[in-house]
């Protein structure tokens, strides 16, 4: 795994990712083996969230909650003047101080990987968690978009978001349905990707990255995605599509548009819609929708 390109002053280094690399390809691993790599991990056993989640009565929100959060490394200071991010040589990430990857790709310059969030929201618990609340067990992950410090979505090359995007398509995959060929364990219920950024939305890290959480833990827009589906005969997507007038469409990307909804709640909300409503899922598009 050898890069020829010259050093950016900030990024991971290619010979530090390889002595991080417990996997090259996340696609050849079972659900189980990743359940496994995490319980033998003894820090990310120690960071362990509690194993429950609890529901808001009022509207069935499920919150997950892991003391050891408080503690994760922050690149950002705030106080109620200012908030500002703290000189990238001070990254762990480009520091090569993290956790084991799971799969790990080129670009054009540099790398995409995946490793196991230290501190998780979800973490496979072998046991039912004691207390009130409902039993939480699943996988945490990150991707960082990058190993150098200064890319991320909105300065990548296209080439290069495609391949960011195929391998979390492989991750999702393989979370949902197992490894082709593998004994697949018990696959997640559901898949969450999320990505934000800055001390305003509790991000604690400014190099670039998603988290992907998989587990028994629907949240509940995946749950009301799925009884609009039931309660009207359509998807959402299918739905949002029949009623966006033309001039709600942003922009028309030939395989997705991208639109205001009618219902908009604030500004710049958008969703982006498939035209093809046969998929449902990351894996399940192709290179030209990926791109």
């Amino acid at each position: 795994m050898t890069r020829s390109h010259h050093k950016h002053p900030h990024q991971l280094s290619g010979a530090r990712l390889e002595e991080l690399a417990q996997a090259q390809d996340v696609g050849q691993l079972s659900y189980a083996r990743l359940e496994a790599m995490f319980r033998e991990d003894r820090d990310l056993a120690a960071q362990a969230p509690e194993g429950a989640w609890a529901e808001d009565p009022r509207n069935g929100d499920r919150v997950l909650f892991n003391p050891a959060r408080a503690r994760r490394p922050s690149s950002f200071v705030a106080d109620r003047a200012e908030s500002r991010t703290i000189h990238p040589a001070d990254c762990p990430i480009c520091a090569g101080t993290t956790t084991a990857a799971v799969d790990i790709a080129p670009l054009s310059e540099g790398f995409t990987f995946i490793n196991k969030n230290l501190f998780a929201a979800l973490f496979p618990h072998e046991a039912a968690a004691p207390g009130d609340g409902a039993p939480a067990s699943g996988l945490h992950f990150l991707q960082w978009t990058s190993t150098l410090h200064d890319r991320d979505w909105h300065n990548l090359s296209l080439e290069d978001g495609g391949v960011v995007m195929r391998r979390l398509a492989v991750l999702e995959q393989t979370l949902l349905n197992g490894a082709a060929g593998a004994p697949a364990g018990d696959p997640a219920r559901s898949v969450m990707i999320i990505k934000n950024y800055g001390v305003a939305v509790g991000g604690s890290l400014a190099h670039g990255h998603q988290q992907i959480m998989a587990g028994d833990c629907m949240p509940r827009c995946l749950q009301e995605d799925d009884a609009f589906g039931r309660r009207h005969e359509e998807t959402f997507a299918t739905h949002m599509l029949r009623r966006s007038s033309s001039d709600l469409v942003v922009r028309d990307y030939e395989q997705a548009l991208l639109v205001v909804p009618y219902y908009m709640k604030r500004p710049f909300d958008m969703l982006l819609l498939l035209k093809d409503q046969r998929k449902s899922r990351l894996h399940e598009m192709d290179q030209a929708e990926t791109a």
